[in-house]
């Protein structure tokens, strides 16, 4: 099937859609055949040597409307009319149902992974929110140099004499740390019965709702894993490498315990080790979350009086190492651990990574089961960064 495609300076390509093109799709990356949309760009800038020739939909139209615009697809088309090549199959020449099922694919991912970017209340946004650093990795395999931070644990800065070298306080190893990255997938099957029916903004709008949910269990999935520790990845549990321990909320304050908060338990727990960090996120369930909101003791305006005539002498903290607001995720996850709360410093809490070689979509069509699959493809995990941004109270 022949396409025509006009540039961002307006000259015109014929790229031609079929199984020798399917190959090279493949072949763009190595491992998944690259969106149809995405293949023809990469064919744009091969032919003009101009990266800025693709369009973007401001002069021309972009190349995923042009190829939808010439057989007469819409987001109201139905699957079985893309997939047999739209509406204009017969006079646009070749396969048409070839450009037609990858056009579906192409379709599709845009609506779902930018509902993805564009929600800010799911977990999969938070986690990304909340993250020292984001990572994106072109393939699966992902290596991090190790940080030995035994000598500034064990050691002070010391004098140094004229022309000599300091104390070595850091020491990045040259072994790394490598693990493979694990994919999760969504996807949907319809019959051909659903293909004469649904249309391609009902299958998005189904596909979208699908993603979001599960973006959110695997997001809970890594929040927990901060906490328990995850093999795949090399990371120990998070009680086992916290300074001193877990802190216990009894310990701090007797009035505390028995999944209550206290005032001073709190405030003393954000103060704990508060020259190597600043707890700027917490994580809890729903009743630890309460107990941090209902904590005894805490500051009212409503028990003061405006017009007492106090004897009294106003303080200032000059070196307040705690923060102003602290920002608290509530899991869902009902394997999180009960009256525990997770506290760490966002500017060195945690990585996350994800890789783009596994963010792809793959269609099949089963020819005896009448029946089509589509996949949406994704890859994520975290791993934190350092130990001493974070913290374990324990309420119980």
């Amino acid at each position: 099937m022949e396409l025509k495609i006009y540039d961002a300076k307006g000259a015109q390509h014929t790229l031609e859609m079929n199984e020798n093109a399917m190959r090279d799709m493949r072949a763009e990356d190595g491992l998944n055949a690259v969106p149809l949309d995405k293949f023809f760009e990469n064919q744009i800038v091969k032919a003009t040597g101009d990266i800025t020739a693709v369009p973007d939909g401001k002069g021309h139209p972009t190349v995923l409307n042009q190829i939808a615009a010439q057989m007469g697809v819409s987001p109201r088309s139905t699957l079985k009319e893309v997939m047999n090549g739209g509406v204009h199959a017969a006079t646009t020449g070749g396969d048409a149902s070839i450009t037609g099922r990858l056009l579906v694919s192409a379709m599709l991912l845009p609506v779902i992974e930018n509902q993805m970017r564009e929600d800010r209340s799911g977990y999969a946004a938070m986690l990304r929110q909340h993250a020292a650093l984001n990572i994106n990795l072109p393939g699966t395999r992902w290596d991090r140099p190790i940080l030995d931070f035994k000598r500034p644990e064990n050691s002070r800065p010391q004098p140094v004499a004229e022309l000599a070298e300091p104390v070595r306080m850091l020491t990045v190893k040259s072994s790394q740390k490598s693990s493979a990255l694990l994919g999760e997938a969504i996807g949907i099957e319809f019959s051909d019965q659903a293909l004469q029916n649904s249309t391609i903004d009902f299958i998005s709008l189904s596909m979208r709702r699908q993603a979001e949910e599960s973006a959110n269990e695997v997001a809970m999935a890594h929040i927990l894993s901060l906490l328990n520790g995850d093999v795949d990845v090399g990371m120990p549990t998070l009680a086992s490498v916290v300074r001193g321990g877990a802190a216990v909320a009894s310990t701090l304050d007797s009035a505390a315990g028995s999944g209550k908060l206290t005032q001073t338990a709190w405030v003393k727990w954000l103060w704990r080790n508060n020259l190597r960090r600043t707890i700027t996120t917490v994580v809890t369930d729903f009743d630890g979350a309460l107990a941090i909101e209902n904590r005894l003791g805490r500051p009212t305006v409503q028990s003061d009086d405006a017009k007492s005539k106090r004897i009294d002498v106003l303080t200032n903290v000059v070196n307040p190492n705690w923060p102003n607001q602290v920002d608290i995720i509530i899991t869902q996850d009902p394997n999180w651990p009960a009256n525990t709360i997770v506290g760490f410093d966002k500017a060195y809490g945690y990585s996350m990574v994800s890789s783009a070689a596994l963010n792809y979509s793959a269609m099949e069509a089963l020819a005896m089961r009448r029946s089509v699959k589509l996949r949406i493809d994704s890859a994520s995990a975290v791993d934190r960064f350092m130990n001493d941004a974070w913290d374990i109270l324990d309420i119980s």
